[in-house]
């Protein structure tokens, strides 16, 4: 479903990243419904918190940090 730019009215491209879409108006840049710019930012720490993790050779799956945390913690 395109949307119309609030300013200028025109419709919109929309593009996709993941579960977001966002919607850009070729003359007015990037519109972001509620909530959006959270979860692009929440894909951003994820995405950087994997890079790193495959960098130093863990496992980038969230388990690994309960799994780290309990073994410290003597739970493991």
């Amino acid at each position: 479903m395109s949307r119309n730019c609030p300013v200028c009215h025109e419709p919109m491209a929309q593009h996709r990243r993941e579960l977001i879409t966002v919607d850009v108006c070729e003359a007015h840049g990037i519109w972001l419904d509620k909530g959006e710019l959270e979860a692009i930012l929440q894909q951003q720490s994820v995405a950087e918190s994997d890079r790193v993790n495959t960098a130093r050779g863990r496992p980038s799956d969230e388990r690994w940090k309960w799994l780290a945390l309990g073994t410290l913690w003597g739970a493991g």
